[in-house]
């Protein structure tokens, strides 16, 4: 949160408007004297806050406090108690209409704010979901270069079968035709593979070939319009 806020000097009747992002320790500088414009009519009372969503609304409320003379001397009016503050004269302060286009400019800006939060999130979830499968790739790969065996249950040995279904994909050394010491990774939440379940690839023993070429294809679940990732792997076994 932002705050535009008003101080009155306890020795006259100087007033300091500005604006900041942690209210107390804004008050407690001015008093300890960091400010050198409001040093010498030390101590401040806080007379009157506002609250803002972003820093970019509050700097145009101060601006507009300080630079309009009625503006000012409402928020004054509202502020303070008729023994200290007392002006005759009539003013338009903040009106109505200013309020709304405020209130307007700060729901859209809240607006903005969250769908912007929703699509960095959404985009770095995808990346770094991306980025395991692909480090996963690679891991199995150098596994089947090596011809790392299971130890027991393999009289023929074919290398290393990744298995992708929809939320999760599987790796296991293949032997005999069927899958020996497999593990499941899961995808994170709402992380989906692109395309029918089961989709596989084996990585050959001894090499860094593989038995195909596949296009792995991943996307946010609920945000089809969002940008997929596709990892590539071509049967010399070139991984991008």
């Amino acid at each position: 949160m932002f705050y535009v806020y008003l101080l009155k000097s306890e020795r006259n009747e100087e007033f300091y408007l500005g604006s900041t992002k942690d209210l107390r320790r804004g008050i407690k500088e001015h008093n300890l004297g960091k400010d050198f414009s409001t040093k010498r009519y030390r101590p401040w009372t806080l007379m009157y806050y506002e609250t803002y969503l972003t820093e970019k609304l509050a700097r145009i409320r101060e601006k507009r406090l300080k630079h309009h003379g009625n503006a000012i001397r409402e928020l004054k009016k509202r502020a303070l108690p008729s023994t200290i503050f007392d002006d005759s004269k009539n003013g338009a302060g903040f009106t109505l209409v200013e309020l709304l286009v405020t209130i307007t400019i700060s729901t859209v800006m809240v607006a903005l704010g969250i769908a912007a939060y929703n699509n960095f999130n959404e985009s770095q979830t995808l990346e770094l979901a991306t980025r395991k499968l692909k480090g996963d790739l690679w891991a199995t790969q150098i596994k089947a270069v090596a011809n790392k065996q299971p130890l027991a249950g393999c009289t023929t040995f074919e290398g290393y079968k990744i298995t992708l279904d929809t939320n999760s994909y599987t790796i296991a050394a293949w032997c005999d035709g069927a899958g020996v010491d497999s593990s499941i990774i899961n995808l994170p939440t709402n992380v989906q593979k692109q395309g029918a379940a089961g989709e596989t690839l084996l990585f050959k023993p001894r090499t860094q070939g593989t038995d195909k070429t596949a296009d792995f294809v991943l996307t946010y679940e609920y945000t089809p319009s969002a940008a997929t990732k596709t990892i590539t792997i071509t049967p010399t076994g070139e991984i991008r």
